[in-house]
């Protein structure tokens, strides 16, 4: 059985909630920060504001990016990825959208981070 304590991943969401300053959704999978906040961007948000850690919804801990009402769009496609970064040059968080919300609005559905 694997075991991680709920303080190990509390850290690795807090850092996250601590440091993230930049929402990015993106046409395809960002590897690095000017990927995810220039070449692959789709729209952004700059002010962001975070709930948790808390219990997972089935397991594990989860960080939510609380709801965004007001990001700029500032390209046309598909979004099927998102990136959460910092303004330092730091990508902190990459993760794909389920299929279903790429194709929907965009803005919504976006706020588990979590391992569980």
């Amino acid at each position: 059985m694997v075991f991680m304590n709920d303080d190990v991943l509390d850290a690795a969401i807090n850092e996250v909630i601590n440091n993230a300053d930049r929402f990015d959704i993106c046409s395809s999978e960002p590897a690095t920060y000017t990927e995810a906040t220039s070449t692959n961007t789709l729209g952004n948000e700059t002010s962001l504001s975070f709930t948790g850690p808390a219990d997972g919804d089935t397991s594990g801990r989860k960080g939510t990016l609380d709801a965004i009402t007001d990001g700029d769009v500032t390209g046309t496609g598909t979004a099927s990825h998102y990136g959460i970064s910092d303004t330092s040059n730091s990508v902190l968080y990459i993760a794909q959208f389920a299929e279903q919300l790429a194709e929907r609005d965009q803005r919504q559905h976006i706020h588990d981070l979590k391992r569980d």
